[in-house]
């Protein structure tokens, strides 16, 4: 059991994460005002809010490799810490698209850096009674960044505080913070790989699963992270547009903040059924963002504001279980001693699955309009839910008599 002196390490972790996701998601609202001071049109900007990908897949494809040659935890989280900095700086001082694309590929790098690592850390640095719930506390910082990240920045614009520049520096004070915690912190000098907890009904930690889960459990959760990750890169991206343009949402401030009270009820998403079987929260959290997708698109023809302002959160609750039920899945079905390895590909898969349909989505919105490329966008949702469900059936069904995950 690793005593709980590395608390100030874990919380140094999830600052990091929360520091990151506020990076990543604190340019949404400000899009409105990049298309009017550089004249872009929605495929750039969507480019611009997916480009971090770049960054993030070629940083998770490293970050295993550093992580098994840097005997030093700490230093691991270091170069990640610092790059997303920089995304920030350049941010803050853009003048130009070019450095809103730069901007966004350092963003991508210094979190893909840190995501994979720090959420490995906090589920092996924990004591063995609270491992169970450290996909919940991974998930929730990533939450709690990228709802903190939107709100700054509307409410910079609702104030007009410098909306394009204070933002990213309040921001990068924290990763200063961050990262003086992760320099300060006590860390060991080797994480023993743990096996993989079972999550029962009741959230009670069940016995170790030292051989872990079938790999088809695996290749359902990066689904569940691909079709989540996909819905709310969306939302984020183009939420405040369509809020305003389709739902009539006649404030741009208002609008700003449908990515925040996504992300926020995400969160009580991830607390509601973070403690209940992997699988079921996962299915539960695609299931629901489908049916409620499918509710607000019908809802479309009457363009009806409050419509969109109240089933933004419950998207995001279901999202929040979607998310929580994935990461735990994955750790489960991770062999502890590729955990770090399978983790990025875990995430790796979420933003390959879900981010690039959403450049495609961007594409559609420039080529035949806004509307319906929101149609085509539940289209889409509801054909890649109906396949994930089919596919958890099987997983279930053709387990073998072992122990796997409940739910």
């Amino acid at each position: 059991m690793i005593p709980d002196r590395y608390f100030f390490a874990r919380l140094s972790c999830m600052l990091a994460i929360i520091a990151s996701l506020m990076g990543s998601t604190a340019p949404s609202p400000l899009y409105g005002a990049y298309i009017t001071r550089f004249q872009m049109n929605d495929v750039t900007v969507m480019a611009i809010f997916t480009l971090y990908a770049v960054g993030i897949l070629a940083s998770l494809t490293l970050s295993p490799l550093l992580d098994r040659h840097i005997r030093n935890q700490r230093y691991v989280l270091v170069p990640g810490l610092i790059v997303t900095a920089a995304g920030l700086l350049v941010f803050a001082l853009a003048e130009n698209v070019a450095m809103l694309f730069a901007g966004r590929i350092l963003n991508g790098a210094g979190a893909g850096m840190i995501t994979g690592i720090a959420s490995v850390r906090l589920y092996e640095l924990a004591p063995e009674h609270r491992r169970a719930r450290a996909a919940t506390v991974s998930t929730l910082a990533f939450s709690l960044g990228a709802a903190i990240g939107p709100m700054l920045t509307s409410a910079a614009l609702a104030l007009d505080l410098a909306p394009t520049r204070l933002p990213f520096l309040l921001i990068t004070l924290l990763c200063a913070l961050a990262l003086l915690g992760v320099m300060l912190a006590r860390w060991p000098r080797h994480v023993q790989p743990v096996g993989a907890v079972e999550i029962g009904e009741a959230g009670q930690d069940a016995q170790p699963l030292p051989d872990g889960l079938p790999l088809r459990f695996f290749v359902l959760a990066c689904a569940g992270l691909g079709i989540g990750w996909y819905v709310a890169s969306v939302l984020m991206g183009l939420g405040p547009h369509i809020g305003v343009t389709l739902y009539g949402l006649g404030s741009a401030g208002l609008a700003g903040m449908l990515p925040a009270l996504f992300q926020l009820a995400s969160g009580a998403g991830q607390i509601a059924l973070g403690r209940v079987g992997t699988v079921r929260a996962l299915m539960t959290g695609v299931i629901g963002m489908a049916a409620f997708l499918l509710l607000l698109i019908l809802g479309l023809p009457g363009g009806y504001g409050p419509l969109l302002l109240g089933i933004m959160p419950v998207l995001g609750f279901f999202y929040g279980a979607a998310f929580v039920g994935a990461l735990g899945l994955a750790n489960q079905a991770s062999p502890p001693e590729r955990r770090t390895d399978y983790i990025a590909r875990f995430y790796i898969a979420g933003h390959i699955g879900g981010v690039t349909p959403t450049m495609g989505i961007g594409v559609l919105v420039d080529r035949i309009g806004l509307e319906p490329a929101v149609y085509l966008f539940g289209a889409s949702v509801l054909a890649v839910t109906l396949g994930a469900a089919l596919f958890a059936v099987f997983a279930r069904r053709a387990r073998p008599g072992g122990a796997e995950a409940r739910g």
